[in-house]
């Protein structure tokens, strides 16, 4: 017996099972039962919908927590285990808020209530065995809405029509596309402040706030985090190739949602890359050989797929029979949105010229003193913090010219944001172009993360003076982005 036991220490059972490891799962058991307990006897107490709320809400916080300590070992930094919890756990806490404005201030009016309601008819039909379409609330919604009533149907169909389970399970995507956003950062600007960015971008109002409810926007933002990590692989220090199919992935996700943001994201990908390969010889020496390959699949594989997100679109117009030129579309969607007390006179862009004054009203508008009501008093609020924000990061901003040249992650990001501005400058309703730019912020907020230029510059001369293959454990920024292309 001594020798089994010897044994059982040698291969760690003991340490397995001392008495803190008993202590602790005795008591996590005596809460779990206590917890089936109370829900068994409260169950009738309270609505089914919301029961089924808390259960979905548990099981994501215990998905989550594995999630988040995967993710932390794989960037070798601990420090990120308590962050993205804790922002994916905030996330879940604003879909109550959310829920609190869309169903008793709103009366369920907004898009969320309707999404909820096609969900309920989805299951319904479903249940009865009729056919799935039409559903009545969402018809004359186009089919990109209408999508979005059949994803939060097919949700409902594993976990019963609750609109705070749909809630949640939003909110969490939403949460799951910024990480992947936080790791896309670590990957392709490997001297950058991650941490920084990890924390503006899991905790920033707005993103908490808009995104964390039913509806096109925390799909978006999920999408657009797959997006935004195919990129980084595809434009990293060490270039991957799976990067361009994660990307095209999240692409064709997009488009099933919002085409033109798809187009968008395409457009800046292939710039990004076209730049990357046209300059050629730093890239052979500073990638090698199969770098350089890479770069050029991806590029190839991002045209193909812009050109079947172009032929999309078009094929889309046709069908509805509307303008198929840009400038009437977005003259259209400024009519659309001159509506209620956030109504304003945009900065639509009508030639270069009007582009920065755009920039700018896209991203920090309104200002303190356009706001007319509570909402876009709060938008406000946020737009100063944004400003900033920015003011206080102006040594990390200052140094983008400095890094664009050798991460063309940046131009790519840069590119989406001008694109973006373009498109969305022509949106006339505060209140919907607070809920529509958190597509862009994550983007905006990489200059807040970026290293000084004084880091940028001693980068550069570390970078063109050890070629990828011989760094080694002791140099920090190429290393940490050669060691986290190695490993994601």
């Amino acid at each position: 017996m001594r020798a089994i036991r010897g044994a059982d220490r040698g291969l760690g059972v003991g340490r397995m099972f001392d008495p803190v490891d008993r202590s602790l799962s005795v008591g996590g058991l005596g809460v779990i039962v206590a917890v089936l307990a109370v829900v068994a006897v409260m169950l009738d107490a309270s609505a089914l919908d919301v029961w089924t709320g808390l259960i979905v809400f548990l099981i994501l916080v215990i998905v989550s927590v594995p999630l988040a300590s995967w993710i932390a070992r794989i960037e070798r930094d601990p420090w990120l285990f308590p962050v993205l919890l804790g922002g994916i756990v905030a996330h879940l806490a604003f879909a109550l808020v959310r829920y609190f404005f869309i169903f008793s201030i709103y009366k369920g009016s907004a898009d969320a209530g309707k999404y909820h309601e096609a969900g309920v008819t989805f299951v319904n039909h479903l249940r009865d065995g009729v056919p799935l379409h039409p559903i009545p609330i969402m018809e004359g919604f186009p089919p990109e809405s209408q999508r979005i009533g059949d994803v939060v149907g097919g949700l409902y169909t594993v976990t019963g029509p609750s609109a705070y389970a749909g809630f949640f399970v939003f909110s969490w995507l939403c949460a799951i596309g910024l990480v992947l956003m936080v790791r896309a950062f670590k990957v392709a600007l490997p001297e950058g402040d991650y941490r920084r960015y990890a924390l503006v971008l899991m905790f920033l109002p707005s993103l908490l706030f808009w995104p964390s409810s039913i509806g096109k926007e925390a799909l978006m933002i999920f999408c657009l985090g797959v997006i935004t990590y195919g990129a980084a692989l595809l434009l990293a220090p060490r270039p991957q190739v799976r990067g361009a199919w994660c990307f095209a992935l999240g692409l064709l996700l997009v488009a099933l949602v919002r085409p033109h943001v798809a187009l968008m994201s395409a457009a800046g990908l292939v710039l990004a890359l076209m730049v990357a390969v046209l300059t050629s010889a730093r890239a052979t020496e500073r990638l090698g050989a199969r770098g350089r390959f890479v770069r050029v699949v991806g590029l190839v594989v991002m045209v193909v797929v812009a050109l079947v997100v172009v032929s999309r679109m078009g094929d889309m117009l046709d069908e509805r029979g509307t303008e198929t030129t840009a400038a009437a579309s977005l003259e259209k969607a400024t009519e659309q949105t001159k509506i209620g007390n956030s109504e304003f006179t945009p900065v639509a862009v009508s030639s270069p010229q009007a582009l920065p004054a755009a920039v700018v009203s896209v991203l920090f508008r309104p200002f303190p003193w356009e706001a007319r009501n509570a909402n876009s008093l709060i938008a406000a609020m946020e737009s100063l913090i944004l400003i900033g924000l920015f003011v206080a990061s102006w040594r990390r901003v200052l140094s983008f010219p400095k890094l664009v040249t050798r991460r063309p992650f940046l131009l790519f990001c840069a590119a989406y944001v001008v694109a973006f501005s373009i498109g969305f400058s022509f949106i006339a309703n505060f209140g919907i172009l607070a809920r529509q730019r958190v597509q862009v912020l994550p983007a905006v907020l990489v200059l807040v993360a970026l290293p000084t230029a004084v880091a940028a510059r001693r980068g550069a001369r570390a970078e063109s003076t050890v070629g990828p293959g011989t760094l080694n454990p002791g140099m920090t920024a190429v290393d940490g982005g050669a060691r986290v292309g190695s490993v994601t």
